[in-house]
């Protein structure tokens, strides 16, 4: 396990820098789930439909970065970019637009009963604060497979990269600031 601090991030492709980022130590995972309990009454209070369009908004940034995002995922993991550009990314995305979509769809529903003297109401509810950790080989897709269930359904994330392919995760979290969503990821 990395201290806290900043450190330097090679490409497996060469082992040469590719970026240098910040370690979060145990106070900072404790003031981004503070930050993320904070964030998660309004952001459990919206429609499923207001979810949905920030998470599409999120997606149509992704489309429109997806050559950044797949020159960094290409060099954050070592694939060639001939992988990262047709599949990584796109897969990313579709995942976004996957799980948007399902937000619209989630619903609660009655259960009729006999008589129609009573009726059973099912509704969903979201947990809170969802942890999400993230694995080295699909960086940017295993992330949004991660989080946008969670956040489709009302739940905020605190995420978690691999310390060996970092960099198009924390980008995520921008793209997700861009859409509009209030940047209670960051822990600066």
């Amino acid at each position: 396990m990395r201290k806290a601090g900043r450190h330097s991030y090679p490409t497996p492709a060469t082992n040469q820098p590719i970026a240098e980022l910040a370690s979060a130590s145990a106070a900072d995972v404790n003031k981004a789930v503070g930050a993320a309990k904070k964030a998660f009454k309004g952001w459990s209070n919206l429609s499923g439909d207001a979810r949905a369009d920030y998470m599409m908004k999120a997606a149509a940034i992704m489309r429109r970065r997806l050559p950044e995002l797949a020159k960094w995922e290409a060099q954050d993991t070592g694939k060639p970019i001939h992988e990262t550009e047709p599949i990584d990314i796109p897969y990313a995305i579709r995942a976004m637009e996957y799980f948007a979509n399902q937000a619209r769809e989630i619903q609660g529903h009655v259960i009729p009963l006999p008589n129609e003297a009573a009726f059973d109401w099912v509704t969903y509810e979201p947990f809170g604060v969802v942890a999400a950790i993230t694995p080295w080989n699909f960086p940017l897709h295993i992330a949004t497979r991660a989080i946008c269930p969670a956040m489709a359904v009302g739940n905020t994330v605190v995420a978690k990269a691999s310390t060996l392919s970092p960099i198009t995760p924390i980008i995520l979290g921008e793209i997700f600031e861009e859409a509009g969503l209030p940047p209670a990821w960051s822990i600066s």
